[in-house]
């Protein structure tokens, strides 16, 4: 590479790391709490509507980390930043209230893995109807292409935060 190319390559680099930098405007954090409650509240009012009794936050959010695979109690505790008792209590809760059920870990037999109890189907089949209900509301508000470009953040690398140096 000529070194005039390679000068142009670098000024080029620099100027998508200043495009990558974002230096004002709202704070993502606030504006993802922000739209979590939403949905959480609008989830929890709806779900009331229907008849079924309401779920703590915790509670709520158990099942939702259930829904996508994360199963073991002590992956629930370190997804939601919980102690495990914290955990093994929502879940004894929902064990109680049959939307759940523990079982052996096939893998580990000291360990148990969070499965849906047959009880719960009917709310699990309505609280998702309502998250798509909310999620046509969002994209209706905010428009379709930026709902869109939301849930493709599923496929970014969601491993470790990193800690950085110089700030």
């Amino acid at each position: 590479m000529t070194e005039a190319v390679a000068q142009k390559h670098d000024a080029k680099a620099r100027k998508q790391e200043a495009a990558a930098t974002v230096t004002s405007g709202p704070l993502l954090m606030w504006e993802f709490l922000r739209a979590f409650i939403w949905l959480d509240r609008g989830l929890q009012q709806n779900m009331e509507a229907k008849g079924w009794s309401p779920l703590s936050r915790t509670e709520s959010q158990v099942m939702l980390l259930a829904s996508v695979g994360i199963v073991r109690p002590i992956e629930i505790a370190r997804n939601l930043g919980l102690t495990r008792q914290a955990i093994n209590q929502t879940l004894s809760q929902l064990v109680e209230r049959k939307l759940v059920e523990l079982k052996d870990d096939p893998c580990d037999k000291r360990c148990k893995i969070v499965s849906f109890a047959r009880e719960g189907e009917a709310m699990r089949r309505d609280a998702a109807k309502v998250l798509r209900a909310l999620e046509n509301e969002l994209a209706r508000r905010g428009g379709r292409k930026e709902l869109v470009c939301l849930q493709q953040m599923e496929g970014w690398d969601w491993d470790g935060p990193p800690v950085f140096d110089k700030l």
